[in-house]
């Protein structure tokens, strides 16, 4: 006999539980056990939630906390390669992606990461950063393109921050 559900527990809220204590417990390896081979829950099911929830994300998001609260690079690469397959990347997630790139010395694998992040001034904090490590990455280059800068400059104008276009204006004189 099938027991009808409570309202509000839906398949998001006990997968945001599950996840959450999994998190609590340091279970990575549950963690990575549930996002990859999390079945597909028919959209009726999902109605609660607006049917647009995506359940092994829940679990993906959870291990990328726990392996950046443990200092684990090269562990949270892995699950922000799994996001971005699955096409979940937040705008926070490949700025941590580029972030880790440039900390690992890869300063062309986090350019990859970055310039692919638009600019469209929605995240002004997030943006502004991904100007300066990217103003960074192509000055440190031994024969950098200036029309690489000269994008860049244009895009900082946009935002109201003048320690930004300061920090690129240095970077054009180098």
């Amino acid at each position: 006999k099938e027991v009808p559900r409570s309202k509000g527990m839906t398949p998001l809220y006990l997968v945001q539980n599950h996840a959450f204590f999994l998190g609590l417990a340091r279970d990575s390896k549950a963690l990575l056990t549930f996002g990859g081979k999390l079945p597909a829950l028919p959209q009726k099911d999902l109605a609660d939630d607006g049917g647009q929830a995506d359940l092994a994300n829940e679990y993906y998001r959870t291990l990328l906390n726990l392996y950046r609260e443990r200092g684990e690079s090269d562990e949270e690469l892995g699950v922000l390669f799994r996001l971005k397959a699955r096409k979940s990347l937040t705008r926070a997630d490949q700025l941590e992606g580029g972030r880790i790139f440039l900390l690992q010395d890869k300063p062309g694998k986090a350019a990859e990461w970055l310039e692919g992040l638009e600019l469209d001034q929605s995240q002004p904090a997030i943006e502004t950063e991904v100007i300066r490590l990217l103003v960074d990455i192509y000055a440190a280059e031994s024969n950098p393109e200036k029309g690489k800068f000269a994008g860049l400059a244009r895009q900082a104008l946009k935002y109201d921050d003048n320690d930004l276009i300061i920090h690129v204006a240095k970077r054009l004189r180098e």
